[in-house]
């Protein structure tokens, strides 16, 4: 069995590092900020549609979703990054039972980062390896799918819209767990084969048979 978990959001704590992305680049287009909650309440609910520049222009806002992105790859945001409570225990319990991929929708920087991270706290060996994946959609789906390395029982474990829908799109049962970016109900909307709170109910669910996942379409172990 192999699990391809995305480290955003699942591995890593995301919330104070895209506050900070949030708050560059409005300083940077020179626009009001909204406090973190109601950032964090917008940004997982809609995604790239939330209004966080209430009453800006086309223009104004296209220009601040650039400064957005740019800055959630700086070094200030990436230095708010922490990691997710009991997280090693919940890889350690996931390799018991196969292998485990990282994959990240950063570029390359920041996924030197989430690996250099991983390796000073002793993580890295809990995962196989650690991917960046395309900016294409189509080849996201298709990098996921080399992945799974003809494992039909791999589980894709996405915290955003992005993961999720390229699991889907690649046919590989996909859970969605919204500690991320992204609301539960944008995951369901995504592909999300089934929606858990949290990436501990993956190998919970497993240890008591898989029924839930089963019922919604992961291969049986039996079958394997």
């Amino acid at each position: 069995m192999r699990f391809i978990i995305e480290l955003e959001g699942l591995v890593f704590d995301i919330k104070n590092a895209h506050f900070a992305a949030y708050q560059k680049a409005v300083a940077d287009a020179g626009w009001s900020c909204l406090d973190q909650a109601t950032f964090w309440r917008l940004w997982r609910k809609q995604g790239l549609q939330a209004p966080l520049l209430t009453g800006a222009t086309p223009i104004k806002i296209k220009q601040f979703w650039c400064l957005f992105q740019a800055s959630l790859a700086a070094p200030e945001s990436l230095s708010k990054l922490t990691f997710q409570d009991d997280v090693s225990q919940t890889i350690a319990s996931l390799q018991r039972t196969g292998w485990c991929v990282g994959v990240t929708t950063g570029d390359g920087g920041v996924l030197d980062e989430y690996t250099r991270r991983l390796a000073d706290s002793g993580l890295a060996d809990g995962f196989v390896s650690c991917k960046s994946l395309p900016i294409e959609p189509r080849q996201r789906a298709s990098q996921l799918g080399e992945l799974a390395a003809g494992d039909e029982r791999t589980v894709v474990v996405a915290s955003s819209d992005i993961v999720a829908r390229a699991g889907s799109t690649a046919t590989l049962f996909t859970v969605g767990i919204p500690i991320g970016c992204c609301h539960d109900s944008r995951l369901h909307r995504s592909g999300a084969d089934i929606v858990y709170k949290s990436l501990e109910d993956v190998p919970a669910s497993l240890d008591a048979g898989a029924a839930d996942m089963i019922q919604a379409g992961l291969k049986p172990a039996s079958l394997g």
